[in-house]
């Protein structure tokens, strides 16, 4: 029987769709001579990522503000209480006070720190645009190097100082504005140089990185509070000295008692004759302060080491007057 595909002995011819596929070199081929397809812009940070970011940069800038702040206010506060014969403790100042009190002398070294963070950004830029130019890279690396070694000498200078001091007539503060620069530039420099390196090797990366910056920033901060314990000791001294040379500036307060108290005044007490419940009157006092619900007085002609600070409660047997001071 005749085979039904065989029509007068020619094979049937195979349909269009089914011809043979085009070698795969050709298809390479046109897939190389394709012009690239440009990649998808990076999609844009969501807002949740950015706000995350900008409260990294500032909850631990914030942070260190409020410790300096009281760390300032509570060295201030102790020293001028020393200089007037008391501890800082018979005030009962809550910390909010001492971030309080140490608001109007904390305002020049904040404004100084701040100034300091900016040439160091502007350096930072300034270092960056000179890596974008190869023949820039070698010098750079060259100038970090050298700063390297000095930063390494400032920070040993400083260290010798924190135990036997500087030269007689140095700045008290000398010592931790040192220390915080030369650290700052040191970590720098690591860093430039670190950038910097041909060889992957030597690029520090077992001796600097998020470590290295951490144990960098722990240093500044240090400094930052070395530096403010002696600013602000040096202040709270010079505050208890106007106090003492400036009394007559202090309002005067004339205490009325209903029973004696004893005080050491430079005027004597007197009786009052009023029919009231208040009897005797004190006179020839200053009022420092009033913290606690107590009221700290000094007597006039008070001296440092020469004259005792009252501290009255205030309560229902006493009343108290006072009348602005002089100057």
């Amino acid at each position: 029987m005749d085979d039904p595909n065989e029509v007068d002995g020619r094979v049937p011819e195979l349909h269009e769709d089914s011809g043979p596929a085009a070698p795969p070199e050709t298809a390479t081929a046109s897939s190389k001579d394709s012009p690239p397809t440009d990649s998808p812009p990076p999609p844009p940070a969501s807002t949740s990522k950015v706000v995350i970011e900008w409260l990294g940069v500032l909850v631990p800038f914030t942070t260190v503000l409020t410790a300096l702040a009281f760390w300032f206010g509570w060295t201030l506060t102790n020293a001028r209480s020393r200089y007037l014969g008391v501890d800082a403790s018979v005030f009962g100042f809550t910390p909010t006070d001492y971030i309080l009190r140490s608001a109007d002398a904390v305002i020049v070294p904040v404004i100084l720190i701040c100034l300091a963070g900016l040439v160091w950004v502007s350096l930072l830029a300034g270092v960056n645009v000179l890596l974008d130019r190869p023949g820039m890279r070698h010098p750079v690396r060259i100038g970090a190097t050298v700063v390297l070694a000095l930063s390494l000498l400032g920070i040993v200078i400083a260290l010798r100082a924190m135990f036997v001091g500087f030269a007689p007539g140095a700045h008290y503060l000398a010592a931790p504005l040192l220390l915080g620069v030369s650290a700052t530039l040191a970590g720098t420099a690591a860093s430039v140089l670190r950038r910097t390196a041909s060889d992957p090797r030597l690029r520090l990366a077992r001796l600097w990185g998020r470590s290295g910056v951490v144990l960098t920033a722990t240093i500044v901060v240090a400094s930052l509070f070395w530096a403010s314990t002696l600013y602000a000791d040096a202040l709270g001294r010079g505050r208890g000295r106007d106090v003492e040379q400036q009394l007559e500036r202090l309002p005067s307060v004339a205490v009325f008692s209903a029973a004696p108290l004893g005080l050491t005044t430079p005027v004597e007490p007197r009786a009052v004759e009023d029919g009231g419940r208040f009897t005797i009157r004190y006179d020839g006092l200053r009022l420092l302060l009033k913290s606690g619900g107590s009221y700290f007085l000094l007597p006039d002609g008070w001296r440092s080491g020469n004259g005792p600070v009252i501290v009255l409660r205030d309560d229902a047997d006493i009343r108290l007057e006072f009348t602005a001071g002089g100057g």
